[in-house]
């Protein structure tokens, strides 16, 4: 239950643009999708991180969450992420210049 109240958090937070509070909801979900073995989760939380990380110039912190993101991805077969994972790296590195 407490992980559905963090993703509710997590989802909100971004659109107010405090990227602060965002990432911290993001780390506190994280554990928690560890602990109950949720990889699905855990992946699209790493995205979500990686989405925020941008919002205060921590590209290469984005860029790990979705390399983070997208071993997940080909471990579970989640064939979306497997395909969007390289292409949010490459946008954050066309970006980091």
């Amino acid at each position: 239950m407490k992980a559905g109240r963090s993703t509710i958090l997590e989802k909100l937070t971004p659109r107010v643009r405090r990227f602060t509070e965002a990432i911290d909801c993001y780390q506190q979900s994280l554990p928690i999708r560890r602990e109950i073995g949720d990889r699905y989760g855990e992946g699209s939380t790493l995205d979500n991180l990686g989405d925020v990380y941008p919002g205060l110039d921590r590209l290469h912190e984005a860029i790990d969450c979705y390399q983070q993101a997208l071993a997940i991805s080909r471990e579970v077969g989640d064939r979306y992420g497997d395909g969007l994972d390289p292409q949010r790296i490459g946008a954050r590195l066309q970006r980091s210049g």
